[in-house]
């Protein structure tokens, strides 16, 4: 059962609109890509926001070093087994639709983490 979830703002679904007409695929689409994908990372990579403490990033993850998600393998960890999500994009978009769609979901977390002006 899922209560929640994470869905990318109006702004950037706008800013990364040429990706998804590059790729082919409509806004609600990236959104189902983008729900697996942010699932993931945040269950397995704890992907919290920089400015968090250690000592609260270990208190709610002891157990891991890692934190974050690496810009230059967005979906690291989401490449091999039976549920890849990297796989099964692979087989629905080509190499250069994939490009986009890593750039659309690179590109949300280069805005996610941008300091707002104080």
């Amino acid at each position: 059962m899922t209560i929640g979830w994470i869905d990318p703002t109006d702004d950037v679904m706008e800013d990364i609109d040429g990706d998804l007409d590059e790729a082919g695929i409509s806004e609600a689409e990236f959104k189902s890509i983008f729900y697996a994908w942010s699932e993931y990372l945040l269950i397995h990579n704890a992907a919290l926001n920089p400015n968090i403490s250690w000592s609260t990033r270990d208190r709610a993850m002891p157990f891991s070093a890692e934190y974050g998600v690496d810009n230059d393998n967005i979906f690291k960890g989401q490449t091999r087994g039976q549920r890849s999500l990297y796989e099964f994009l692979k087989k629905r978009f080509s190499a250069d639709e994939m490009a986009h769609i890593e750039h659309a979901l690179d590109h949300f977390l280069e805005t996610s983490t941008k300091k707002s002006p104080v």
